[in-house]
């Protein structure tokens, strides 16, 4: 599966796509409600299939990012790593973000690890960058 977080630039609403190893489109998740007219109104058009990604990325008003880790709470345990603070209340609070955020909170650890080296501060424990939404910080 390939995995493709779409975030509007100037709104930060996202859209998630999930394509199938042929290129076809199996799932989507907006985090906004769209209205009746979203679809006509979308430019690039609906990326029903994998080639369409293309249009977004050269789109000015679009940041697009292949996700190709599994989106799981393993995943971010093991990436994040530290180890410390409480794992069940982590992955309690992972549970209740939504697919993008859990996205984004993956993607995010590596900006947030070079944050940590040059600002010389400490590392949070998981489940507090998690509830803080830390991820988000960009």
């Amino acid at each position: 599966m390939i995995t493709y977080l779409i975030t509007h630039k100037k709104t930060s609403s996202t859209m998630l796509f999930k394509y199938s190893l042929k290129g076809v489109l199996i799932s989507f998740k907006l985090n906004f409600k769209p209205k009746k007219e979203f679809y006509k109104l979308l430019n690039p058009p609906f990326p029903f299939f994998i080639e369409a990604i293309e249009l977004y990325k050269k789109s000015s008003l679009f940041l697009v990012q292949e996700i190709k880790e599994e989106i799981s709470f393993k995943t971010f345990w093991d990436k994040f790593a530290y180890k410390y603070g409480n794992k069940q209340k982590a992955e309690r609070i992972w549970n209740l973000l939504s697919d993008q955020q859990q996205v984004k909170a993956i993607a995010y650890i590596p900006t947030y690890k070079n944050m940590l080296i040059q600002s010389n501060k400490d590392h949070l424990y998981p489940e507090t960058y998690l509830s803080q939404k830390r991820f988000l910080n960009e």
